[in-house]
């Protein structure tokens, strides 16, 4: 087992923005190099099931345990550990410190994503390589630009299920109704245009009658009921 050797705070005393960065510089990659070692151990204890000896039913429960993270964190690092187990250039560039902690959660993922699995191994030296060379910032467009690519009917299956789940609900309170639904674009898209238009005739309709001089009366329509 490598040590790993940090510097003490007395050694930041009196440094200058160049070694400071340096310095940085140094313990990030150290950072990247740790991080990739955890998601091996969590990724090792999932696929030989070590965890259940600690009567665990999952590696995340074990994980959780141990060291007492959140859900967000213990999530990140099971996906990483599969990343790193799946994609030898992911895994080569993170245990080398050169590959930074958020590209890889990114391109964990990626791969995380059931339609996107199979094919990421295939682009993995390319993504890796646009991740060690880019700002995160463009590394993350890139990661995005590939998932509509490779997760093209995605979004199309994702318009179906909120279709196919759509309903409503309307209940009487008093001297008011209560309209509670929910569904798919196409349909809310029809639904908002045809609301509109009577939101429209309405205000019209309370226009000529205010231009007459008569009394009007105005439905107390809420400005957020629209957007």
């Amino acid at each position: 087992m490598c040590s790993i050797e940090l510097p003490q705070l007395a050694d930041l005393e009196g440094l200058g923005a160049d070694k400071l960065e340096l310095m940085l510089v140094e313990c990030e990659a150290v950072r990247r190099r740790a991080e990739a070692m955890i998601a091996e151990i969590v990724g090792l204890a999932e696929r030989t099931t070590a965890y259940v000896e600690d009567g665990h039913a999952s590696v995340s429960g074990w994980t959780k345990a141990a060291c007492n993270w959140s859900a967000g964190e213990t999530k990140a690092i099971v996906q990483t550990g599969r990343l790193l187990d799946a994609v030898p250039e992911a895994r080569s560039a993170a245990h080398a410190g050169s590959l930074g902690i958020g590209q890889t959660r990114l391109l964990a993922r990626l791969f995380a994503n059931p339609r996107c699995t199979d094919q990421l191994p295939d682009s993995a030296e390319l993504l890796v390589g646009h991740a060690q060379s880019l700002w995160f910032d463009e590394f993350a467009v890139v990661v995005r630009r590939w998932e509509a690519l490779a997760d093209s009917d995605g979004a199309h299956d994702a318009h179906q299920r909120a279709h196919a789940g759509r309903d409503a609900h309307v209940s009487i309170a008093g001297q008011r109704v209560y309209l509670d639904a929910r569904g798919g674009v196409a349909a809310g898209a029809a639904m908002t245009e045809i609301f509109d238009r009577y939101c429209d005739t309405e205000f019209r309709a309370d226009w000529d009658t205010g231009v007459a001089g008569e009394p009007a009366h105005r439905p107390a329509w809420r400005g957020d009921v629209r957007s």
